[in-house]
């Protein structure tokens, strides 16, 4: 069984860089858990560095 995301609900974007740089990462993961994993590692990387 294979799930489908589209790469615009991936797209996440800090509210404010706050002087720090912008890091694009490109990842390519066949299972969905880990998409979700790693969105919400980056949430938490951008909350803890407001």
């Amino acid at each position: 069984m294979f799930t489908s995301v589209k790469p615009t609900v991936r797209h996440i974007v800090p509210e404010d860089l706050k002087g720090r740089s912008l890091l694009k990462v490109v990842y390519i993961f066949l299972e969905a858990q880990y998409q979700s994993s790693l969105s919400t590692a980056v949430r938490s990387i951008n909350k803890k560095s407001d």
